[in-house]
Protein backbone atom coordinates (compact mmCIF):
# COMPACT_ATOMS: atom_id res chain seq x y z
CA UNK A 1 0.00 0.00 0.00
CA UNK A 2 1.51 3.30 -1.03
CA UNK A 3 2.22 5.87 1.57
CA UNK A 4 0.54 9.24 1.17
CA UNK A 5 1.55 12.37 2.93
CA UNK A 6 -0.56 15.35 3.57
CA UNK A 7 0.78 18.75 2.97
CA UNK A 8 -0.78 21.64 4.78
CA UNK A 9 -0.51 25.11 3.37
CA UNK A 10 -0.31 27.69 6.05
CA UNK A 11 -1.44 31.19 5.22
CA UNK A 12 0.27 33.95 7.05
CA UNK A 13 -1.81 35.47 9.79
CA UNK A 14 -1.49 38.89 8.14
CA UNK A 15 -3.32 39.32 4.83
CA UNK A 16 -4.34 42.54 3.08
CA UNK A 17 -2.64 45.90 2.77
CA UNK A 18 -0.79 47.92 5.32
CA UNK A 19 -1.79 51.53 5.96
CA UNK A 20 1.17 53.01 4.04
CA UNK A 21 0.44 50.77 1.04
CA UNK A 22 -3.21 51.81 1.06
CA UNK A 23 -2.30 55.51 1.31
CA UNK A 24 0.13 55.27 -1.62
CA UNK A 25 -2.50 53.47 -3.72
CA UNK A 26 -5.09 56.13 -2.93
CA UNK A 27 -2.68 58.94 -3.81
CA UNK A 28 -1.94 57.30 -7.19
CA UNK A 29 -5.67 56.95 -7.93
CA UNK A 30 -6.31 60.62 -7.05
CA UNK A 31 -3.44 61.74 -9.30
CA UNK A 32 -4.75 59.64 -12.21
CA UNK A 33 -8.25 61.11 -11.82
CA UNK A 34 -6.82 64.63 -11.58
CA UNK A 35 -4.87 64.19 -14.81
CA UNK A 36 -7.79 62.61 -16.70
CA UNK A 37 -10.63 64.93 -15.63
CA UNK A 38 -9.79 67.88 -17.96
CA UNK A 39 -9.53 65.55 -20.95
CA UNK A 40 -12.87 63.98 -20.03
CA UNK A 41 -14.49 67.43 -19.88
CA UNK A 42 -13.10 68.30 -23.33
CA UNK A 43 -14.49 65.04 -24.73
CA UNK A 44 -17.87 65.78 -23.16
CA UNK A 45 -17.99 69.29 -24.67
CA UNK A 46 -17.07 67.91 -28.09
CA UNK A 47 -19.83 65.32 -27.78
CA UNK A 48 -22.37 68.05 -26.96
CA UNK A 49 -21.27 69.91 -30.09
CA UNK A 50 -21.66 66.76 -32.21
CA UNK A 51 -25.14 66.12 -30.76
CA UNK A 52 -26.16 69.67 -31.68
CA UNK A 53 -24.88 69.07 -35.23
CA UNK A 54 -26.96 65.89 -35.53
CA UNK A 55 -30.05 67.77 -34.25
CA UNK A 56 -29.38 70.50 -36.83
CA UNK A 57 -29.03 67.95 -39.65
CA UNK A 58 -32.27 66.27 -38.52
CA UNK A 59 -34.10 69.61 -38.59
CA UNK A 60 -32.86 70.27 -42.14
CA UNK A 61 -34.01 66.81 -43.24
CA UNK A 62 -37.41 67.35 -41.55
CA UNK A 63 -37.83 70.70 -43.33
CA UNK A 64 -37.09 69.08 -46.69
CA UNK A 65 -39.50 66.22 -45.95
CA UNK A 66 -42.19 68.70 -44.89
CA UNK A 67 -41.79 70.64 -48.13
CA UNK A 68 -42.12 67.42 -50.13
CA UNK A 69 -45.07 66.11 -48.11
CA UNK A 70 -47.07 69.36 -48.19
CA UNK A 71 -46.02 70.15 -51.75
CA UNK A 72 -45.19 73.72 -50.72
CA UNK A 73 -41.97 75.57 -49.87
CA UNK A 74 -40.51 75.39 -46.39
CA UNK A 75 -38.21 78.20 -45.24
CA UNK A 76 -35.92 78.18 -42.22
CA UNK A 77 -34.50 81.31 -40.66
CA UNK A 78 -31.16 81.33 -38.87
CA UNK A 79 -30.80 83.39 -35.73
CA UNK A 80 -28.13 83.90 -33.11
CA UNK A 81 -28.51 80.47 -31.56
CA UNK A 82 -31.47 79.07 -33.39
CA UNK A 83 -32.84 77.74 -36.63
CA UNK A 84 -36.62 77.94 -36.99
CA UNK A 85 -39.31 77.95 -39.68
CA UNK A 86 -40.49 81.35 -40.87
CA UNK A 87 -44.11 82.27 -40.13
CA UNK A 88 -46.64 80.36 -42.21
CA UNK A 89 -43.93 78.18 -43.69
CA UNK A 90 -43.48 74.42 -43.25
CA UNK A 91 -47.12 73.40 -42.87
CA UNK A 92 -49.33 72.83 -39.88
CA UNK A 93 -48.58 71.91 -37.19
CA UNK A 94 -45.44 74.01 -37.56
CA UNK A 95 -42.08 72.32 -37.65
CA UNK A 96 -40.30 72.74 -34.30
CA UNK A 97 -37.20 74.93 -34.36
CA UNK A 98 -33.79 74.26 -32.89
CA UNK A 99 -32.65 76.40 -29.95
CA UNK A 100 -29.08 75.86 -28.86
CA UNK A 101 -27.87 76.27 -25.29
CA UNK A 102 -25.64 79.34 -24.70
CA UNK A 103 -22.19 77.72 -24.78
CA UNK A 104 -22.92 76.54 -28.33
CA UNK A 105 -23.18 79.17 -31.07
CA UNK A 106 -24.56 78.80 -34.58
CA UNK A 107 -22.89 80.76 -37.35
CA UNK A 108 -24.45 80.91 -40.80
CA UNK A 109 -23.55 83.09 -43.78
CA UNK A 110 -27.12 82.92 -45.06
CA UNK A 111 -30.04 84.24 -42.99
CA UNK A 112 -32.53 81.84 -44.65
CA UNK A 113 -32.62 78.34 -46.08
CA UNK A 114 -35.49 77.63 -48.48
CA UNK A 115 -36.66 74.22 -49.65
CA UNK A 116 -38.90 74.20 -52.72
CA UNK A 117 -42.06 72.10 -53.00
CA UNK A 118 -39.94 69.47 -54.75
CA UNK A 119 -37.52 69.30 -51.79
CA UNK A 120 -34.67 71.13 -53.49
CA UNK A 121 -32.64 73.81 -51.74
CA UNK A 122 -33.09 77.05 -53.65
CA UNK A 123 -31.14 80.30 -53.67
CA UNK A 124 -27.77 81.05 -52.15
CA UNK A 125 -24.42 79.46 -52.95
CA UNK A 126 -23.97 75.89 -54.20
CA UNK A 127 -23.08 74.79 -50.67
CA UNK A 128 -24.21 76.50 -47.50
CA UNK A 129 -22.29 75.80 -44.35
CA UNK A 130 -23.72 76.16 -40.86
CA UNK A 131 -20.99 76.16 -38.21
CA UNK A 132 -21.38 75.17 -34.56
CA UNK A 133 -18.73 76.47 -32.15
CA UNK A 134 -18.03 76.59 -28.43
CA UNK A 135 -15.82 79.25 -26.90
CA UNK A 136 -14.13 76.65 -24.68
CA UNK A 137 -13.15 74.36 -27.60
CA UNK A 138 -10.69 74.88 -30.43
CA UNK A 139 -12.50 72.55 -32.82
CA UNK A 140 -15.80 73.30 -34.55
CA UNK A 141 -18.47 71.22 -36.22
CA UNK A 142 -19.86 72.10 -39.66
CA UNK A 143 -23.14 71.11 -41.24
CA UNK A 144 -23.09 71.60 -45.00
CA UNK A 145 -26.15 71.52 -47.21
CA UNK A 146 -25.70 71.38 -50.97
CA UNK A 147 -27.88 73.07 -53.54
CA UNK A 148 -30.03 71.88 -55.27
CA UNK A 149 -30.09 68.27 -53.94
CA UNK A 150 -30.29 69.32 -50.23
CA UNK A 151 -27.68 66.72 -49.33
CA UNK A 152 -26.66 67.28 -45.68
CA UNK A 153 -23.17 66.39 -44.47
CA UNK A 154 -21.56 66.81 -41.05
CA UNK A 155 -17.86 67.66 -40.85
CA UNK A 156 -15.29 68.86 -38.38
CA UNK A 157 -12.48 71.40 -38.31
CA UNK A 158 -9.58 71.04 -35.91
CA UNK A 159 -9.35 74.78 -35.31
CA UNK A 160 -11.14 78.02 -36.13
CA UNK A 161 -8.59 78.75 -38.88
CA UNK A 162 -8.73 75.38 -40.62
CA UNK A 163 -11.42 74.40 -43.15
CA UNK A 164 -14.10 71.85 -42.38
CA UNK A 165 -13.40 68.29 -43.52
CA UNK A 166 -16.27 66.02 -44.46
CA UNK A 167 -16.26 62.25 -44.65
CA UNK A 168 -16.44 60.89 -48.18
Amino acid sequence: MPCTTRQTILWPAHTGFSLPELAIGLVLIVIAIGLGAPQLQTLQRGQQLRQAAVALAQLLAAARTTALTNNQPCELETGTNQLSPTNGSCGAPPLPGLNLTPPIRLASPSPRLRFSASGMLTGGPAQQELVLVRADLDSRICVAIERPSALVRIGEAASAASPCRYAS
